[in-house]
């Protein structure tokens, strides 16, 4: 006579009583469970914590905790380890782990102690989870983030800071310079014949030449000078700890180096020169947008002169 299959609930009820269906359960959890002795050996952990570490169960017995935590969180993890013993907690918390493969992954573990009935510390008891999936989407969501917010900072064509950049660290450093009694020197730069140079050779050849002349205000500025492409083909400096003569030294330098330098369109060679105004020694009462204001009209002065040439205020 054919046997009775039992019905769900008949099976889960007899689970229930043999204390299989806690096997079950433990078994295939998604998450590493384990249990170490207070000596941090270890003594038990399910299928998923050998999923996790690489390691076979029999690799895993009676090993201690940190060797599997990856050498740069190591002494961290041992600490909250120990202040388990002092009541403090050990919850969610990231650290990486070396699998057996040398793979390192993110974990995110929690631990208690665990006591018998009579209050006495016996183990402690954990729960750990691969996060690796989720930290590699944060990593790029944080890189994304900085990508962005730096572009956002950025001249598209030329890769100099733009108009907005410029006056957010000029302001900051314009503060500080007043504060401190420092010499400070802005300078405006404007290409010469610049529509002349779209309007005969179009405006690829326009956008080549802006970027060659970022290209020799990348390599000739300091790293605390503040650059900036401000408009067409104008273009902003901040120069900290700089005099007046320091200013147009440098202004010249620039005007030397950016007209020994050729642009070639169909064969044919031309120079590109610009023009200059400068402004120095900020005073009370004086802000960055009243220097650029006497740097602008000194750069007027040095068009209306003929160009390729440096003006002061």
């Amino acid at each position: 006579m054919k046997s009775k299959t039992p019905s769900a609930e008949e099976l889960i009820e007899s689970l229930k009583e043999s204390k299989s269906l806690e096997r079950l359960l433990i078994d295939n959890a998604d998450e590493a469970l384990f249990f170490y002795s207070l000596e941090g050996v270890l003594i038990y952990v399910n299928p998923a914590f050998e999923k996790i570490t690489g390691y076979t169960t029999q690799e895993l017995y009676e090993k201690i905790f940190i060797p599997y935590v990856h050498p740069d969180d190591q002494e961290w993890t041992k600490k909250l380890w120990d202040g388990l013993f002092d009541g403090a907690f050990f919850e969610d918390v990231e650290y990486r782990i070396v699998k057996k493969s040398g793979e390192i992954r993110w974990c995110m573990s929690s631990w208690k102690i665990v006591c018998d009935r009579d209050g006495n510390k016996i183990g402690i008891q954990g729960k750990q989870q691969d996060i690796t999936k989720r930290k590699l989407i944060e990593e790029e969501l944080v890189l994304a983030k900085t990508i962005a917010e730096e572009m956002s900072k950025k001249d598209e064509l030329t890769g100099l800071n733009n108009r907005r950049e410029f006056f957010d660290q000029g302001k900051r450093i314009f503060k500080q310079a007043i504060r401190f009694d420092h010499s400070l020197s802005v300078m405006i730069m404007d290409i010469d014949h610049f529509k002349n140079i779209n309007d005969k050779y179009g405006h690829a050849m326009g956008d080549k030449a802006l970027k060659l002349i970022a290209q020799v205000l990348q390599r000739m500025m300091r790293e605390i000078d503040i650059v900036a492409r401000i408009g067409g083909e104008e273009f902003a400096f901040l120069l900290p700890e700089t005099t007046l003569d320091k200013a147009t030294n440098l202004a010249e330098r620039l005007r030397l180096e950016i007209q020994n330098a050729t642009l070639v369109e169909e064969e044919e060679p031309f120079q590109l020169t610009v023009s200059f105004g400068i402004c120095s020694c900020p005073v009370n009462n004086e802000t960055l947008e009243t220097m650029l204001s006497k740097a602008d009209k000194a750069l007027y002065v040095a068009k209306n002169n003929g160009r390729n040439q440096i003006k002061t205020c």
